[in-house]
């Protein structure tokens, strides 16, 4: 849901963008009727890069993969941590990451992104906020190296919060529960349960999405913005453990690939605000 607030803060910035874009039409025209050169879109681009760039150095605007939120949008306020990965640092909370192992920062399909070799990983820490109720864990993931082990993008802990588990069949897994004998794993028949058996792939950027409902107990994956798969009903609950959120490294193992524009919150989100997130329209 998007306030009016935000509403009015974008018509403002319209405004301000359209001036800009004006300067720079006349500017790319002038360069076109010297030059030659063919700027019938120049128009168009200039409005979404000054736009969004307006939007970016705003302080009422927070941006959640690609959408851009009003900061009293009430998903920004349910944001636990928000990880671009341009560098360590949480853009809304207090969780800093500290690099384990030497990852690389690199390209990412924002800006830049952290590249993960199997061995490292970058350790959050423990944060404020209880973890075991409503969530949502969205973020891109570039894997390099599918098939060979299970993989941990993402983990808390998977007898308490949660866990994002790619497994060997190329799918993903999603854990959480009280103890090592009692846990719910949404694993499926052939280890497919939040993602079905060959869906990731190989080097290629792909958006994640999971998401629990505890009053009504469904969790629901998506996949590049679209809803793919739910489960109703499990009989183990999460439950609040001290442990630290993790990115490229869990409990089954350490995450081989790319990540970027990671996000956690404490609430569940609708089909159309994924989509949102994963198109920024």
């Amino acid at each position: 849901m998007i306030s009016k607030g935000q509403g009015a803060i974008e018509y403002l910035l319209i405004i301000a963008a359209a001036i800009l874009v004006v300067a720079i039409v006349i500017l790319a025209v002038t360069g076109a009727l010297s030059g030659g050169q063919d700027q019938s879109n120049v128009s168009i681009i200039a409005s979404d890069n000054s736009f969004n760039a307006l939007k970016e150095s705003s302080d009422n605007y927070v941006r959640i993969g690609m959408r851009y939120f009003v900061a009293s949008n009430p998903i920004v306020q349910n944001i636990v941590g928000l990880w671009h990965l341009e560098d360590l640092e949480d853009s809304v909370g207090n969780n800093l990451g500290t690099p384990i192992g030497g990852p690389i920062k690199t390209t990412g399909i924002i800006g830049d992104a952290y590249e993960f070799d199997g061995t490292n990983y970058i350790d959050f820490g423990i944060p404020s906020t209880d973890l075991s109720g409503d969530l949502t864990i969205a973020l891109w993931i570039y894997p390099t190296n599918l098939g060979t082990e299970r993989q941990n993008p993402i983990s808390k802990s998977p007898y308490g919060e949660f866990a994002l588990t790619i497994e060997k069949v190329k799918s993903l897994s999603f854990y959480f529960g009280s103890t090592a004998s009692l846990f719910t794993g949404w694993i499926g028949p052939n280890n497919d349960g939040a993602l079905k058996m060959g869906v990731l792939k190989e080097n290629e950027w792909q958006f994640i999405v999971v998401t629990r409902d505890v009053s009504s107990k469904e969790l629901k994956s998506y996949y590049n913005g679209n809803p793919h798969s739910s489960l109703n009903g499990w009989e183990t609950d999460p439950t609040q453990k001290q442990a630290s959120i993790q990115i490229g490294k869990g409990y089954a193992g350490y995450f081989i690939g790319k990540i970027d524009e990671v996000v956690i919150l404490d609430t569940v989100l609708t089909d159309e605000e994924v989509m949102y997130l994963f198109t920024g329209k």
